[in-house]
This record gives structure tokens, C-alpha cells and sequence, in this order.
């Protein structure tokens, strides 16, 4: 298996595979499906005017496919402003690798070079990333450390790296609303274990009643779905606009507590507080697989 290394040419000789050449712009095709976006027209003009007063200084890094062309792997956004620029020819690392090996160092050159990830960007990236190593591991063992082995390079630990994973199930209404922050990980990732018809239900009844899908009431969907299979809008609506009991007794406390300090709070503050709260506990517990 490829380590970090090895993908990136750190720490090893020149060799003509590792030497950087210039290759002809139009010989560089993307990569496809690839998931991270592409930079906005402003960002991108930033970049190219960059590279003209600096030049490239990471080249790409390229690897040869049919039609004597290559697949560029890191460096998508760097081409763009290259083409930008105007110039024909590119500086390029050619990579001898495999399909996995390709998808490995597409994946790690944006978690390492990029300092903002969205969540489906990240989703998907440890997505791929995991399926990679799956593929690589020649044993058992080595395919159930494909997370470990992740977590690694990662700021996330490896259960979190397996919520985003399962959050690549969502529909993509419900994706785009944890792409913008409107859903948590922990909501996110109990909603994504319902059936995409569930999925799509759900959505109808969020955009219809323009409520906030909270992670207890994701529980009581996940939980319901895996008594009855199908959950009918109906189920739904009583769900998310139910206000349990035992929410309505935490509020007041909360509320009651912090009147006693001459603070005073809309009921909806405090049930976001406590939403988080519950959150932060959820994350503690195990993977649900």
C-alpha cells in the first residue's frame, strides 16, 4: 500500500516518474466525479493572479490514462487558473499508480492543501478515502483499520470519520441541509439510515411546516422506521411538531435557573441549547453501524 509519502514523492530520489515536466494544458483531462468544488470565479482569478506573480509553485501531480493523455489528480483548481493565464503548458508530477492509488492521493492532496472543507466535501472524501484502503487490504484486519488508519492524518477521530461516511446516504435535499449546517452530524447521520422514500417524505414535511429536524426526533424516526419499515407523512408530522414532556420539563428548569440569576431567555434559545447539549452527549457514543 502507497503510504502519504510515497504518493507526494517526499522523501525520495528524483526518478523519472518523480521529476517535474511540462505538459501540454491539453493533454489534462479532470478527474472524474471527483467531489470537491471547484473555486468560485473570484477566488479562482485570485489564484491565477497569483501564479502570475509568483508562478506555480506546487506543480500537479498527473498520472497517464488511454489515448496518450493524463488524469490530473491534485491541482484542479491550479489548472483552471493556469488556463486562465492563458499559458499552454502546466508543471507536472507523473504518478505511476493504480485506480485506488489515484483515488488515494485525489483524496489526501485536498484534505492536506485545502483549509475549509464543506460537509459533503469532507463526506465524501472520507468516503472514498475508506473504500480505498478497503480495497488495498489484502486481510480482514486491514480492512477493518481502513478508519483507524484515516483518523491518522485526521483531525477527526475515527467515529466521527464514520458518521460523515454514513451521512453520504442522505438524499440530496437533506444533504444540501447538512451541507449548510442547518442539520448536525448526529441528525445527519440517524436520518441517512432511512430508506431514501422515508428520506424524501421527510423533506416534504421540513419544507411544508418550516421546522428544524432535531437529533431526538431523528432517534424517533430511525426508531419507528425499524418497527414498521415504511413511515407515513402523517408519522412524520406528529413526530417533528410534538413537543415531548420530558423537553417541555428540561426548558422550564433551564428557564427557572437562570430567572433566579435575573436572566431571561426566548423558549426556543434555550431548546437550541439543549439540542446541542444532546448532541455533544450523542457524539460520545458508540458507531452505528
Amino acid at each position: 500500500m502507497l503510504s502519504i509519502e510515497s504518493m507526494f514523492g517526499l522523501g525520495q530520489p528524483d526518478t523519472e516518474l518523480n521529476n517535474i515536466i511540462l505538459l501540454p494544458i491539453s493533454q489534462l483531462e479532470p478527474y472524474p466525479n471527483q467531489p470537491f468544488k471547484m473555486y468560485s470565479k473570484e477566488k479562482l482569478e485570485e489564484l491565477s493572479e497569483d501564479i502570475k506573480q509568483n508562478g506555480l509553485l506546487n506543480p500537479l501531480i498527473v498520472r497517464t490514462i488511454e489515448g496518450r493523455k493524463y488524469q490530473v489528480l491534485s491541482g484542479h483548481n491550479r489548472l483552471n487558473a493556469m488556463k486562465l493565464n492563458g499559458e499552454v503548458n502546466v508543471p507536472a508530477i507523473i504518478k505511476d499508480c493504480t485506480d485506488n492509488e489515484a483515488k488515494l492521493i485525489l483524496v489526501q492532496s485536498n484534505l492536506l492543501q485545502r483549509q475549509e472543507l464543506s460537509n459533503r466535501e469532507k463526506a465524501e472524501a472520507f468516503k472514498m478515502r475508506n473504500e480505498a484502503l478497503k480495497s488495498q487490504g489484502k486481510r480482514k484486519e486491514n480492512k477493518l483499520h481502513a478508519l483507524e488508519e484515516i483518523a491518522k492524518t485526521e483531525k477527526e477521530s475515527s467515529r466521527t470519520i464514520a458518521r460523515y461516511i454514513k451521512t453520504t446516504k442522505l438524499v440530496p435535499e437533506l444533504m444540501d441541509q447538512f451541507d449548510e449546517g442547518e442539520l448536525s452530524l448526529p441528525t445527519a447521520e440517524l436520518i441517512a439510515g432511512l430508506s431514501s422514500s422515508n428520506q424524501n417524505n421527510l423533506v416534504e414535511i421540513i419544507a411544508s411546516e418550516n421546522v428544524k429536524l432535531t437529533t431526538n426526533q431523528a432517534k424517533s424516526l430511525n426508531e419507528l422506521e425499524k418497527n414498521n419499515n415504511e413511515i407515513t407523512k402523517s408519522d412524520i408530522l406528529t413526530i417533528l411538531t410534538k413537543v415531548p414532556p420530558k423537553k417541555l420539563t428540561e426548558i422550564s428548569k433551564v428557564k427557572n435557573a437562570l430567572v433566579n440569576k435575573d436572566i431571561t431567555l426566548d423558549d426556543d434559545v434555550i431548546e437550541d441549547f439543549l439540542e446541542i447539549l444532546n448532541d455533544l452527549k450523542y457524539l460520545k457514543n458508540p458507531v452505528i453501524e
